[in-house]
């Protein structure tokens, strides 16, 4: 099973635009991306 990482932004344009970068490099090193709306499945 793999790890599960979910992130949250609560900032500007920019601040998202990070986020969304960091989730990709997460889900290409295998991590399974959530929201938090999913959280525990």
């Amino acid at each position: 099973m793999p790890y599960r990482v979910g992130f949250c932004s609560l900032g500007c344009k920019v601040s998202q635009y990070e986020t969304e970068a960091l989730a990709e490099r997460f889900a290409a090193a295998g991590f399974a991306v959530s929201d938090f709306a999913n959280r525990g499945r």
